[in-house]
């Protein structure tokens, strides 16, 4: 247990702005600053910290502008104490002490922004129970996305978010409109961060992070803020429309679209069309392209797909539409334009190769009814020489069940002896029909 006395001398240290003093130069210290500050560093790499708080109390009440380390001192002090502290208004006071050694970080030795980023980390967690704290918080993570901006930690988003629905009515003039206003910013951040570390190698982990920050900010946005399609319609669509220009309320109306689940109604894909103008980005040309696709024209489906791959994505997406285009010329019959999309996927991402092949093989295996032999003698070779076929294209992927269901349709030896084409096998033989080019002949 801690020495009581250390505990009962513990005075909160009150939050202070206002000048920037210089750091003192070491070699204006005097002997007892320096044998504070030595005393202070020696005792809190030992992890005696009930011991180094007294060293921390003299150079702040005597050199407040020592060091700047001497404040990081202080957090680890403070922090270190909180962890076995049973007494409720201990842990205040340690939490508040925490939380004031960034304050007077910042008094004595500025960097303001960077120093209020990592003091949101713990502010929250600290006051998050604590009633009366909930307007200095919201002061102060107000002022940390200003300071910092995109450089805002994504948990002091989440913190920000969650404060403004708490504080609404009761500061700033919290009402829907500014909530919404604030939230448009916050998700602007959370939008560039998450494009930020799209596809940056070894950076998943800050993906996740952030595109669980935009989920979070949305919900409670959805919380606070009563958003449907009716809403919207009532409130932004008439203004925009009346003013298309304005790109900063088409976005917003974009944005509050999305968030109400308005993808149906009618205004929607017009908005769209404006915004994919002024704003492109990938994600607002694919939900432009699946509005398309969901009436049924596909022309412009495509059209917008491949323009949002102007704007980012991976080359694996964009194999994967053609494929998409693949399939669907193949459910109406148009084989070779079906084979055409699927080799256009195998040029951009040769990953897909199994992929292309199996579904190049699977056009055909299924064309037996399409490639028979106009010749009768030849029939027995030429009506199943589709197979042939497929049989070499699902061999480029070893898909062995498959190359034995086509086996069961080679010609055999006695058809090919028939025909004189005995030393033929091995050999390459014209395909014919949609098909065209060679294959190998082989024997059942």
């Amino acid at each position: 247990m801690k020495n009581i006395g250390i505990k009962l001398a513990i005075l909160l240290l009150v939050v202070v702005s206002g000048f920037v003093s210089a750091q003192i130069p070491t070699d204006q210290w005097t002997a007892p600053m320096k044998e504070n500050y030595t005393l202070l560093t020696d005792y809190v790499s030992a992890k005696n910290y009930v011991a180094a708080k007294s060293h921390l109390d003299w150079l702040i009440a005597n050199a407040p502008n020592i060091h700047a380390s001497v404040y990081s001192k202080g957090i680890d002090i403070y922090e270190a104490l909180l962890k076995d502290e049973k007494d409720k208004n201990l842990i205040n006071a340690f939490e508040d002490s925490v939380l004031a050694m960034f304050d007077k970080k910042i008094k004595y030795f500025n960097d303001e922004a960077k120093n209020l980023n990592l003091k949101g980390y713990s502010e929250f967690s600290y006051w998050a129970d604590r009633a009366d704290k909930y307007e200095a918080m919201y002061e102060d993570y107000k002022k940390i996305v200003a300071l910092n901006g995109r450089e805002t930690y994504n948990q002091n988003i989440g913190y920000y978010m969650y404060l403004l629905c708490q504080m609404k009515g009761k500061k700033d003039s919290l009402d829907d409109a500014k909530i919404l206003e604030i939230h448009e910013k916050l998700s602007d951040i959370c939008s560039y961060n998450i494009q930020r570390y799209t596809g940056a190698d070894g950076k998943e982990i800050y993906l996740d992070a952030w595109q669980k920050t935009k989920a979070y900010i949305d919900s409670q946005l959805e919380k606070c803020v009563i958003i449907d399609c009716d809403f919207i319609k009532r409130q932004f669509i008439p203004k925009y429309f009346e003013n298309p220009a304005d790109t900063v309320l088409g976005l917003k109306t974009y944005g509050l679209a999305v968030l109400g689940k308005c993808l149906k109604e009618a205004y929607f894909k017009d908005l769209m069309l404006k915004i994919a103008q002024y704003a492109p980005s990938a994600q607002r040309l694919k939900l432009l392209a699946q509005l398309y696709k969901a009436e049924g024209d596909m022309d412009n489906y495509v059209k917008y797909m491949l323009k949002s791959f102007e704007y980012g994505g991976a080359a694996s997406d964009k194999a994967d539409l053609y494929l998409e285009l693949a399939n669907e010329a193949s459910k109406k019959g148009q084989l070779t334009q079906a084979r055409t999309q699927a080799l256009k996927a195998l040029e951009i991402d040769p990953g897909k190769s199994c992929e292309v092949y199996n579904f190049i093989g699977m056009l055909y295996y299924h064309s037996g009814s399409q490639c028979k032999s106009d010749d009768p003698q030849l029939a027995p070779i030429y009506n199943y020489v589709c197979y042939l076929a497929a049989y070499e294209m699902f061999q480029k992927c070893n898909n062995s069940t498959m190359m034995a269901q086509a086996a069961q349709y080679f010609p055999t030896a006695t058809d090919i002896f028939t025909l004189g084409m005995t030393e033929k096998i091995g050999t390459q033989i014209p395909v014919g029909c949609w098909i065209g080019g060679t294959t190998t002949l082989r024997k059942r």
